[in-house]
């Protein structure tokens, strides 16, 4: 049954206090899902993983706010996170009050091509209406637990020990996921790319920030490449731009 479309103000908008697309959180479902998070499939693993779609900074208000500009207190730093960061359940909201393909149903049971779609129009109307790029100062994730606070207390932010049960075969899984969603860049559209992008922020076995790389056959964990020093400044990323992906345990069906 298709549900009304509707959408939150621009103060609830912006603190992510509607629009979070809530899903059962004791049953697992594997594939591209309603919230914009894959859920990848450990043959083996007690718990199934659920890897989300990207938090995004709006990154107009962001290139304020690095180095000097970098918030002085951590009530700052977190209303600069509710205000001014994006998640897709949020997204998905607001975006639909804009663009009619977007499909809000209200028991969540889309087809994978509704799902695939979806995600797409997400990202275009991420980029095109909100300003959402992926361009973090790596401090804020220190300083603010983001994944909490965009998504609900049971995702944090994607760790080594989530890494842990998965196979080379879930990799691949996650990488064609997000391919069947991508959109060829075409010249005069907006470079959305990188809201599929698979080089995301962790932290790693010591509780440390690190670069993971959720392609398969790759090396997955590896030093963040830039100094600590520099944590507190926009970084704009090198040739793939690094994400913030968060994630969760679900129990795994008896």
């Amino acid at each position: 049954m298709q549900m009304k479309r509707w959408f939150c103000g621009a103060v609830a908008f912006a603190l992510g206090a509607c629009g979070q697309v809530q899903t059962n959180p004791t049953v697992y479902q594997a594939g591209l899902q309603y919230s914009g998070a894959v859920g990848v499939s450990p043959p083996t693993a007690p718990m199934r993983i659920e890897i989300s779609a990207e938090i995004l900074p709006n990154a107009v208000v962001w290139q304020y706010k690095g180095g000097d500009g970098y918030p002085p207190t951590v009530a700052e730093l977190q209303q600069l996170v509710n205000d001014s960061t994006y998640s897709f359940p949020t997204l998905l909201t607001a975006c639909a009050a804009k663009d009619p393909s977007i499909v809000i149903r209200a028991d969540q049971a889309l087809t994978p091509a509704e799902l695939a779609s979806n995600y797409t129009a997400v990202a275009e109307c991420a980029y095109r209406d909100y300003g959402a790029k992926p361009y973090w100062m790596p401090q804020i994730l220190n300083d603010v637990d983001v994944c909490a606070s965009k998504l609900g207390g049971a995702w944090h932010l994607l760790a080594a020990s989530d890494l842990a049960s998965l196979t080379e075969a879930d990799y691949q899984g996650l990488q064609d996921t997000l391919a069947v969603a991508a959109k060829p860049l075409v010249a005069g559209q907006f470079p959305t790319s990188f809201y599929y992008a698979l080089t995301t922020y962790l932290r790693d076995a010591n509780g440390q920030l690190a670069l993971a790389n959720l392609t398969p056959n790759a090396v997955h964990i590896s030093p963040l490449p830039i100094a600590t020093s520099a944590y507190r400044d926009l970084y704009l990323g090198q040739d793939d731009k690094i994400v913030v992906r968060c994630a969760r345990a679900i129990p795994a069906a008896p």
